[in-house]
């Protein structure tokens, strides 16, 4: 077992358990967000860097900090980590950059996307104060593809 401290919150973990599922295990507001995360694919995750945290200290041994975020689905808890996910404000700015390259080339306008107003991505842009995004261009458009009486493709 591993002892790992997210956002002041102690929490002892089996080997092997990444500092995403730690954090599920603590739950609340501890819990990164994540996008391309599955349990159930081994390798799913990292991808997205939504969930991206902040190692003060990389463990009892080494407490030394990690140089930069990690995406928190793909690294492993060791011994004594100390993790911060919310309660540091440069790590919320760099996770607010990722969600606004994400949206890039995302409609804000929910009418308009498939997702009809249950989209994770523009949840996730609320939650870091973005309700809008800085780039102002044409997003892609596809033509409407015809591929027989019973479907139809975008």
């Amino acid at each position: 077992m591993a002892k790992v401290t997210i956002d002041n919150i102690e929490i002892e973990v089996p080997e092997g358990t990444t500092i995403l599922q730690a954090a599920r295990m603590i739950g609340g507001d501890v819990v990164p967000p994540a996008m391309c995360y599955y349990s159930k694919l081994d390798t799913s995750g990292g991808y997205c860097r939504t969930c991206i945290v902040k190692v003060s200290q990389g463990s009892a041994k080494d407490t030394r900090p990690m140089p930069k975020p990690v995406a928190s689905c793909r690294t492993p808890i060791m011994d004594g980590m100390v993790v911060e996910n919310m309660i540091s404000p440069d790590l919320l700015e760099a996770r607010k950059g990722v969600v606004e390259f994400l949206l890039i080339n995302h409609p804000l306008d929910c009418p308009i996307c498939d997702q009809a107003g249950e989209c994770h991505l523009q949840d996730l842009s609320y939650q870091h104060g973005l309700s809008k995004s800085r780039y102002e261009f044409k997003r892609r458009e596809f033509e409407k593809i015809d591929i027989g009486e019973r479907l139809s493709s975008i």
